[in-house]
């Protein structure tokens, strides 16, 4: 074990710190969008937390862990120190992290590498972080109510704002997370030109929803479902790389709209919209991109077939060449045996009469 750390100690090192600061900024950040006290309507480092889990082996979740830690105790300073020791922080500090832990090994025994672009992997990965994020929801609430920090009449909406907060989190950072992966491992190419485009297009698309919904807050409703739209086009035409991509423009939209809004009924609302946004437009990229790589197979198949077949017709036409040859060459050597053999029995016939001849004259001589 000592070994191994002092071997990988730097690898250690960069994903304590990395994690440490990208999981705090995301706190910070997700404090703005409180829906009740220490709840955030969408919660940035689980998002964080999952995609670590997932994309890193599990031989370095420990420096997650540690790092994890290490922003908390640096959120809370000496407040965190002093409390820590209580049965109930503990479990509103740390138990996430430990909680989520089985979960994603249960993902990674089941899908193996995480592959967007399957739909049983985009399936067993909502199962196991809908479970994971309902057991976290359940643990926190259960520990704010032992320290007091969540009164008994607001539990439900604690365990509401805590799994869709955390699945918001998670929705607008694991495919973000995982695009950046692929194209560092150079899984998949992606051309400058089509990053700026898509950068325009979501743009214009989040400014003219944003003044729909501006102008006319009483369509709120449907300007949202239009949103929907862009998402559809993308998974058909880029799949799960498309529908991803788009997905988190969407995302960003209805956090605008959340803004604008001030009703906590609209902020539930909202995490179950985008919540449910996420999984339709994973399922539904993984749909067509298992679609695009069967029509593929299809066609390269009817190729694979096509060539086959015009193989086929060559070997035959070749075949009957072949065939009309052998014919012509038995019909040749039909007619030369013919040939031979008449000349040879004719001779043989012409010098028998001769012979019979001869020997007649002999007879009638004697």
């Amino acid at each position: 074990m000592l070994s191994w750390i002092k071997k990988n100690w730097g690898g250690l090192l960069s994903i304590y710190i990395s994690y440490a600061v990208i999981w705090t900024s995301s706190w910070y950040l997700s404090v703005n969008f409180e829906t009740l006290s220490n709840i955030a309507s969408l919660f940035l480092p689980a998002g964080i937390r999952v995609s670590a889990l997932i994309l890193l082996p599990m031989r370095f979740w420990p420096a997650v862990v540690l790092a994890e830690y290490s922003a908390m105790m640096y959120i809370y300073g000496y407040e965190f120190l002093r409390e820590f020791y209580s049965f109930g922080e503990f479990i509103r500090f740390m138990l996430p992290v430990l909680t989520c832990m089985p979960f994603i090994i249960l993902l990674k025994r089941s899908t193996g590498s995480l592959e967007l672009g399957s739909v049983k992997h985009v399936f067993a990965l909502m199962k196991w972080l809908l479970l994971s994020q309902a057991m976290t929801a359940m643990i926190m609430v259960a520990g704010s109510l032992q320290t007091g920090h969540i009164e008994q009449p607001f539990v439900v909406t604690a365990l509401l704002s805590y799994v869709f907060g955390d699945m918001v989190g998670i929705s607008i950072i694991l495919p973000f997370v995982y695009i950046m992966h692929q194209v560092l491992n150079r899984s998949i190419s992606i051309e400058t030109k089509d990053v700026l485009q898509f950068l325009l297009a979501s743009i214009v698309f989040i400014t003219a929803l944003t003044f729909l919904l501006l102008y006319y807050p009483d369509l709120s409703y449907y300007v949202k479902l239009m949103a929907l739209l862009p998402i559809i086009y993308a998974a058909i035409k880029h799949g799960w790389l498309g529908a991803s991509a788009t997905n988190f423009s969407v995302l960003i939209f209805i956090l605008i709209s959340e803004y604008i809004s001030t009703s906590f009924d609209s902020v539930l609302e909202s995490q179950l919209f985008m919540t449910i946004t996420t999984i339709v437009s994973l399922l539904l990229g993984a749909a067509m991109t298992e679609l695009n790589k069967s029509n593929r197979r299809l066609v390269e198949q009817n190729q694979e077939q096509i060539k086959i077949n015009n193989e086929l017709v060559m070997q035959m036409d070749k075949n009957q060449r072949l065939a009309k040859k052998l014919v012509d060459v038995q019909e040749n050597e039909r007619k030369s045996l013919s040939m031979e053999l008449h000349d040879e029995i004719g001779q043989n016939i012409t010098a028998l009469k001769l012979n019979i001849s001869a020997a007649k004259n002999i007879n009638m001589a004697i």
